[in-house]
């Protein structure tokens, strides 16, 4: 993220990370920590993964750890934290990575995270990919269910104006 992604391939990466990521939710994990950090992309194959579901909220019928964390349970990250995983009464689900994802794929066009009103938008940095504006703002919404879900509703919208 650091060195930039080149504009070609931001699309590639992002709708690899919304079908890792609506797969994760098809199983009833919720990753609630997704951040650069958190993707890890081959350069030579340009595949993208998340990683690190270290305080993910796994279903009943998917515990692959001894760790339980709750649905209210804070995170240490708050750059890429959902309104609701910074309210304490919160309910963080699906909804919440979906956020992060947007912030990210903010990022991946504009270098910037968003952080208050008058950000900087995509449109900002370059015209052609405006359109993606639209999207970013349905993904960042503040109420969870004013977001577009699962992924796959993401990557609809996404194909659709590309």
């Amino acid at each position: 993220m650091n060195a930039g992604i080149p504009k070609d391939d931001i699309f590639p990466i992002f709708m690899q990370l919304l079908e890792g990521i609506g797969f994760a939710h098809s199983k009833g994990v919720w990753h609630r920590d997704i951040k650069p950090e958190n993707i890890l992309i081959d350069n030579r194959s340009s595949r993208a993964v998340i990683a690190d579901f270290g305080i993910a909220h796994f279903s009943q019928d998917t515990i692959m750890t001894a760790i339980e964390t709750k649905d209210k349970d804070k995170l240490a990250n708050f750059v890429y934290a959902a309104p609701e995983q910074r309210d304490r009464n919160g309910i963080v689900n699906g909804h919440s990575d979906i956020f992060a994802l947007g912030l990210i794929l903010n990022e991946m066009f504009t270098g910037t995270v968003i952080a208050g009103t008058h950000y900087k938008t995509i449109s900002d940095v370059d015209k052609n990919y405006a359109f993606v504006d639209t999207v970013v703002e349905l993904m960042t919404a503040q109420s969870p269910h004013n977001r577009p879900y699962p992924a796959v509703n993401v990557a609809f919208q996404i194909k659709a104006l590309i």
